[in-house]
């Protein structure tokens, strides 16, 4: 007699895929809102550190807006691609 067991693999890529396309895009919108709060708080303190007369790190504050605004700017338009499909 002969032992016929049979190992049946199931693929769960296409879920795994799933899962992970609303995952990310749930991050999207978490980090668009995180980097938000960073824009807020880095312009207040943009405002103090004229008020205080630290031009040079002034101008390093709003470099670091600058690049927060562009970061959020190419993850809303990944978003939106991932939108579209």
């Amino acid at each position: 007699m002969h032992d016929h067991n049979h190992h049946h693999s199931h693929n769960h890529d296409s879920e795994t895929a799933k899962t992970d396309y609303e995952k990310l895009k749930m991050l999207m919108k978490y980090w668009l809102s995180h980097n938000k709060e960073h824009i807020n708080d880095h312009e207040k303190w943009l405002k103090k550190t004229e008020e205080m007369g630290l031009n040079d790190v002034a101008s390093e504050l709003k470099e670091i807006i600058s690049l927060l605004k562009e970061v959020n700017k190419h993850i809303s338009l990944a978003y939106k691609k991932m939108e579209g499909r």
